[in-house]
C-alpha cells in the first residue's frame, strides 16, 4: 500500500476525522439474522395435506400456479389425480381433497367470469390455456392464440403445419 497504513486503519482514521464514532458490535439479535435454519422437519412437512389443501382452495389460481413450483409436497396436493379421495382417514382428519376441486373453488371465488375446463380439460389444463403465453408445439410467442375446440395454444406457424383445408364445394 502506497502510505504504508492498512485500509481498515485509514477508514477508521477517516471516520474519526469525520466526527463519527465506530460502534462495537455486540451479538446480532436474532430477528436479524437473515437466514435461519429449519428445524429437522420443514414447515411443510409438519402440517397435514389436508390443512395445507384447505388453506390452498382459498388462494387466487395465479398463487397456486406458482404453490406447484415451490416443492414436490405442494405439487403433489395440487396435481396428483391418483390419492384415494373417497376412504375417510382413521384419525378424524378431513380427507384429501382431490385437486379439481381446488382449482375449480378459486377459480369461482376469484374469476367468476371464467368458464368451467372444457370436458376433458382439467383446471390446471385450463389455467395454462387462458394465462399461457407460449406456442405448445414449438415455444413461440409470436402471433399465439388458443384453439378452444382443440384445447390448445399454436403460434400460427404451427397452426398451419397441423391443420388441413377441406374444401366444402362439391365436385
Amino acid at each position: 500500500m502506497d502510505s504504508g497504513t492498512s485500509r481498515p486503519a485509514r477508514a477508521q482514521e477517516t471516520a474519526h476525522s469525520m466526527g463519527q464514532q465506530k460502534r462495537r458490535l455486540g451479538p446480532i439479535p436474532e430477528a436479524h439474522i437473515k437466514r435461519q435454519k429449519f428445524q429437522e422437519n420443514p414447515p411443510t412437512a409438519t402440517m397435514p395435506a389436508q390443512v395445507w389443501q384447505q388453506i390452498f382452495q382459498y388462494l387466487p389460481p395465479e398463487t397456486l400456479a406458482q404453490l406447484v413450483w415451490v416443492n414436490h409436497a405442494f405439487k403433489d396436493y395440487l396435481t396428483n389425480d391418483e390419492w384415494d379421495y373417497s376412504s375417510r382417514p382413521l384419525d378424524g382428519a378431513s380427507q384429501f381433497m382431490n385437486p379439481e376441486h381446488i382449482w375449480a373453488t378459486s377459480r369461482s371465488i376469484y374469476h367468476p367470469s371464467l368458464p368451467k375446463a372444457l370436458a376433458g380439460c382439467k383446471e390446471l389444463q385450463m389455467w395454462g390455456l387462458i394465462k399461457g403465453k407460449n406456442c405448445c408445439l414449438c415455444g413461440s410467442r409470436q402471433h399465439v392464440m388458443v384453439i378452444w375446440p382443440f384445447a390448445v395454444r399454436l403460434c400460427v406457424d404451427c397452426l398451419g403445419k397441423q391443420t388441413q383445408s377441406v374444401s366444402m364445394e362439391p365436385s
